[in-house]
């Protein structure tokens, strides 16, 4: 009866002191998790505390969402669409090319940036606006919308009896002679102006006749 009394008394220090050791250890561990850092690791909550005015937390949703915009980006694979919208015939045209060079490695934002300058810089009267229809990696749609310009014509150019002379639009009355006889143009253009043709102003004029006599 006493070698039982004595074994079962054995029994129960150990039991115990086994978890006396496992209470310290998972309490050392949960302990050095939460509050102990080393010189090399510097925890988010370290930094909120040392700055206080920095949302680490929001930060680090800015940067991915940086970094998902940076993913769609325009490559040599991107199917470049362009659109040409004439909004005078309700007209729409497409074509898909190769991206243009300067545009490589844009995201939306970039190439929205690149297409307003584009715009404020542009010295083409046909064209009435351009902007950004659609943007992905795979394919990017850019559409020019453009109204015809019609040109208004003030001289007529003509042969009179081997000579040239110029008259208004209205091919009645006569601006001036030119005093240079068909033969002494070169033969590509005596057709041109055997059948007659328009001029839109009066440095046109000036710079082809100079051109048919030099």
């Amino acid at each position: 009866m006493k070698l039982s009394l004595k074994r079962v008394a054995y029994l129960t220090y150990f039991v115990a002191l086994a978890m006396t050791f496992a209470v310290l250890y998972y309490g050392s561990y949960y302990y050095a998790l939460k509050y102990m850092t080393s010189d090399n690791i510097i925890t988010k909550d370290k930094l909120q505390e040392d700055n206080p005015a920095v949302d680490y937390m929001n930060r680090e949703q800015d940067l991915n969402e940086v970094n998902a915009e940076q993913e769609n980006i325009i490559s040599n694979r991107t199917n470049y669409v362009e659109e040409s919208y004439n909004m005078d015939t309700d007209e729409l045209q497409k074509e898909t090319m190769t991206p243009p060079v300067e545009v490589l490695g844009y995201n939306r934002q970039q190439l929205i940036d690149y297409l307003t300058t584009y715009m404020s810089k542009n010295k083409d009267e046909t064209l009435v606006n351009i902007q950004l229809v659609s943007f992905s990696t795979d394919s990017v749609v850019v559409r020019k919308t453009v109204r015809t310009i019609e040109k208004t014509y003030n001289y007529y150019v003509l042969v009179e009896n081997g000579m040239i002379s110029v008259y208004k639009a209205d091919k009645e009355t006569k601006y001036f002679d030119t005093g240079i006889h068909l033969s002494e143009v070169e033969e590509k253009e005596r057709q041109k102006l055997t059948d007659g043709f328009y001029v839109e102003d009066i440095r046109e004029l000036y710079n082809y006749l100079e051109s048919i006599t030099s």
